[in-house]
């Protein structure tokens, strides 16, 4: 998977049309911008990234954790550290929604990518779309995932009631009636649970890396 297809599956395939379905004015605008910034080399972050040989012996604690976890501290993680209730919290959620849920490795891959592109998140889109791979999702559909209504072949029924209402979850915090019920038939309570806690996880992820313009790491 190359690094023009991840671009392009970020930044250039035209947005789905999504009926009454409209975005909270301007918001989609400013994190396009605040994202942008964050990723534009030698842009430094807001606070200072919390490294391992300053960092107090609890928060190496957390560190040593996340690595076995995660397999490195990320960015992200040194900017939580600043607050290390908060660090700790966030990755005890994490750990829930990623590895101790029920939702299929490829629906909450899709679904985190999908956010990611609605609320512009380099960050997230740089850390997750190479797990794409792993958990079955092709070049093809990456490519295509922002344009998903208007390819139906590339996504299965599931996956279309699930996209359909991060869509409108991250884009209105409602969900309308139908797409509810859809979603519900084809996922069941409990998967449709995990899945709006997904949208609302990544979304919350994604304001504290705009805020603070945490940088990809290189």
């Amino acid at each position: 998977m190359t690094a023009v297809v991840l671009e392009r599956a970020l930044h250039h395939a035209p947005e789905p049309s999504g009926g009454s379905i409209r975005p909270a004015r301007g918001s989609l605008r400013e994190s396009q911008r605040v994202a942008t910034l964050a990723a534009v080399s030698g842009v430094r972050p807001r606070v200072p990234l919390v490294q391992p040989a300053r960092a107090s012996g609890a928060v190496r604690r957390l560190y040593r954790s996340i690595e076995r976890l995660r397999g490195e501290v990320y960015n992200l993680h040194k900017t939580l550290a600043h607050a290390p209730g908060m660090l700790e919290g966030y990755m005890a959620m994490s750990e829930q929604i990623r590895d101790r849920g029920v939702l299929p490795a490829r629906l909450r891959e899709l679904v985190i990518l999908r956010v990611a592109q609605l609320v512009a998140s380099e960050y997230e889109w740089a850390k997750h779309a190479p797990l794409a791979a792993p958990a079955g999702i092709s070049a093809a559909e990456l490519a295509g995932l922002r344009d998903w209504r208007r390819r139906p072949r590339l996504f299965t029924a599931r996956e279309r009631a699930a996209l359909g209402f991060a869509e409108e979850l991250s884009r209105t915090r409602r969900v309308r009636e139908a797409t509810f019920r859809e979603a519900r038939r084809r996922l069941g309570a409990r998967r449709l649970v995990e899945l709006a806690v997904t949208v609302g996880w990544y979304e919350l992820t994604a304001r504290v890396l705009l805020a603070f313009r945490v940088p990809i790491e290189r």
